[in-house]
């Protein structure tokens, strides 16, 4: 669970001041799952925004778990944002549910309703799943929802809906306007659990810097004979992205041929301590520490990415792949595990090339078939980096976004803004509301007491200062009578 605190706290940032009069734009409210920038669905999220401002038509407030890499890049933009607390409603075990769980929750919807009131947005877009709080707010309001899933689902992910599967998808139903999805293998795991038949893809857009799209382009991958080759791999380190399979790839092809030059670089957050452990234990077994590093994550991986000639995405149920298309317009060698959202990018032997997920036998010829047909790479490279422009390019991946956006503006839906009062029939809201009740009188309490000990520090004071003055009045009157005798 992400993002619980006892002490819940939001804070505004002033609106920065816009070309255009903001005064008659409708305001989107986005709602981050994360404070940073370290996995696909932030990076992706960050992107959406900043689009959605250069469109123009609409007025911007984003809010976010936490201060962090997204914060940061929101100021850098001019996008006005602010802090609220949302848990995960999720668990990875169905079983010892903690209390402090639904805690969080109760915290998360307290802040959820506070930047609703605050912001009074005319649409609220939700990135991701996991995060309902707003959405149930939004509802309450009379507010239109789109919520992004990123998330695999049916088991193939590492986590469980809260309080259980079939009434969180019953509950994303209800608050949801529209459901958009990342890819179409996304929506084809929902198929069972959801309505879809309204739900359109908002493939991700994946913007990159043009000085490292032109360092890549003078820079095609296998320039040099004489230096290694060098593999990369980068997202969380945990088992459901398969950096072990990299490594046992590796050490197939060292098997192979021990005087190949080659060496892997490993990128990534550690998710997973234990993982990250067995992955390390057998690279120490196989003796491959020379041939493998791990590099610290950056907010900036770019730089990374070239250095390396042949870029893995390993997971075999990635919803979208956002590296995969990173490694593409960065004119990488790109394979991947044929599976899930890596089918929709990588066209084998064009775009990317395929191996057998869980295959690390089969990984391993990828790999030497990529090194010993570089001008084939190459080409493969460059075909890749053409098709990630033409296909995730902001204009053609938000084009279903913005018209659903508009639909949802034009509907006019008058807010129901007594709402406030009707939460209190609400048994939720109301214990939540009773609970606040409650915090403030123990605050008032609290005061009360610090107040009265206050006060019965001066009086003891003056007591004390009492009996000090009579005491060296007493002493000095005996000094007095002993001094005549």
């Amino acid at each position: 669970m992400y993002g619980f605190s006892h002490h819940r706290l939001v804070i505004y940032i002033i609106d920065y001041p816009l070309c255009y009069n903001s005064e008659y734009m409708k305001k989107i409210l986005f709602v981050a799952h994360s404070p940073t920038l370290a996995g696909g669905g932030e990076r992706s999220l960050l992107d959406m925004i900043i689009a959605t401002k250069k469109h123009g038509k609409y007025d911007i407030h984003v809010s976010v778990p936490g201060d962090g890499a997204l914060s940061r890049a929101l100021s850098d933009n001019r996008i006005s944002y602010s802090f609220a607390t949302q848990s995960f409603s999720t668990t990875q075990s169905r079983v010892n549910i903690s209390r402090w769980e639904g805690i969080a929750n109760a915290d998360s919807l307290i802040a959820a309703r506070e930047v609703v009131e605050k912001i009074d947005p005319s649409l609220v877009v939700i990135n991701t799943s996991v995060i309902p709080w707003f959405g149930h707010i939004a509802v309450l309001y009379g507010i239109p929802v789109i919520t992004i899933v990123r998330e695999l689902h049916g088991g193939k992910n590492e986590f469980n809906f809260l309080p259980s599967d079939a009434l969180y998808m019953k509950n994303l139903q209800g608050y949801a306007s529209y459901i958009a999805f990342n890819s179409e293998h996304t929506r084809e795991t929902y198929k069972d659990s959801l309505d879809i038949t309204d739900s359109f893809i908002v493939n991700p857009v994946v913007t990159i810097d043009k000085s490292y799209i032109e360092t890549a382009a003078s820079k095609p991958v296998f320039a040099s004979p004489a230096d290694p080759v060098s593999v990369f791999i980068i997202g969380n380190i945990a088992p459901h992205k398969n950096q072990l399979d990299a490594v046992k790839a590796l050490n197939i092809i060292k098997q192979r041929d021990y005087t190949l030059n080659i060496h892997l670089n490993i990128m990534g957050p550690v998710f997973k301590d234990a993982y990250l452990n067995k992955i390390k234990t057998f690279i120490s077994e196989n003796k491959l520490q020379d041939s493998v590093s791990f590099i610290p994550f950056s907010d900036d991986p770019f730089p990374e990415f070239l250095k390396n000639d042949i870029v893995i995405m390993a997971s075999h149920h990635e919803a979208f792949g956002r590296v995969t298309v990173e490694s593409q317009l960065l004119q990488r060698v790109t394979i991947g595990a044929a599976s899930a959202g890596t089918l929709e990018i990588i066209d084998d032997m064009s775009t990317g090339i395929l191996y057998n997920p869980g295959s690390h036998e089969d990984l391993a010829n990828k790999i030497l078939w990529a090194i010993e047909n570089k001008k084939q790479s190459q080409k493969i490279a460059i075909n890749g980096r053409k098709s990630a422009i033409s296909k995730y390019s902001a204009d053609t991946a938000y084009k279903q976004f913005f018209i659903h956006i508009d639909k949802l503006l034009k509907l006019e839906v008058a807010k129901d803004m007594s709402a406030k009062e009707s939460l209190y029939y609400e048994p939720l809201y109301a214990l939540i509301e009773r609970n606040l009740y409650m915090n403030e009188k123990l605050k008032e309490y609290a005061a009360h007491l610090e107040n009265a000990i206050v006060e019965i520090n001066k009086k003891q004071a003056v007591i004390d200062s009492g009996i000090k003055a009579r005491t060296m009045r007493t002493v000095k009157s005996m000094v007095k009578r002993g001094s005549r005798t």
